[in-house]
């Protein structure tokens, strides 16, 4: 599973994505990507800006001390 965000600069040309994917139950990688858009040219491949992944264990509650 994964979601993607997309934000497109009108005045700068560029386009960022944001990329959230969750890889397991314990595990969400989190990425961040830079897309020049430059009409002249190809478009590129997006350049990874940063790659978080996020590990989950269970979290048990503890009980309220009387």
């Amino acid at each position: 599973m994964s979601l993607t965000l997309r934000w497109q600069s009108p005045k700068y040309k560029f386009t960022i994505l944001l990329v959230l994917a969750v890889r397991n139950e314990s595990t969400i990688r989190f990425c961040c990507h830079y897309e020049p858009t430059n009409t002249k040219k190809q478009p590129k491949t997006p350049s990874l800006i940063a790659e978080i992944p996020f590990h989950f264990t269970s979290v048990q509650q503890e009980s309220p001390s009387s």
